[in-house]
């Protein structure tokens, strides 16, 4: 895919609610996982209209185990800034070495760590969908 907020050609993987399908009219809450890329680590905001995420509910997640995570981080901690300046609610889990996220992550940049960020998450995306019901 190819858009103006994401430049590309990009490979996406996109998850749908298991009754997507069934109901093509209703609003869904989207969760978008982008792999980072070549660039300065304000590249990956700079672009983007982040006020447009007014009204979600915006969590980032950023370990410390590679090298390319210290830019990952920068990263996460410049989008929160920018938030947090929009006035868009939103929170950081910067896991570090994945001690405090789960036994299995390391930090990395892989399923142990992805796992219970997604597990984290899903509580928060669940709460979403419940108030996407309810909006206009």
């Amino acid at each position: 895919m190819t858009t103006p907020q994401v430049s590309g050609p990009h490979r996406i993987r996109i998850f749908l609610p298991a009754d997507y399908a069934a109901d093509p009219a209703r609003r869904w809450p989207v969760t978008y996982f982008l792999h980072g890329g070549a660039g300065s680590v304000d590249d990956a905001a700079a672009p983007a209209d982040l006020a447009r995420l007014a009204g979600t509910d915006v969590t980032l997640y950023t370990g410390s185990s590679l090298p390319l995570d210290a830019f990952t981080r920068v990263a996460a901690r410049h989008v929160k800034a920018r938030l947090d300046r929009l006035g868009i609610p939103a929170r950081l889990d910067d896991y570090g070495n994945g001690a405090s996220l789960a036994p299995g992550c390391d930090g990395g940049h892989d399923y142990g760590c992805w796992a219970p960020a997604l597990a984290d998450y899903i509580p928060r995306l669940r709460a979403e969908f419940g108030a996407a019901d309810t909006r206009e």
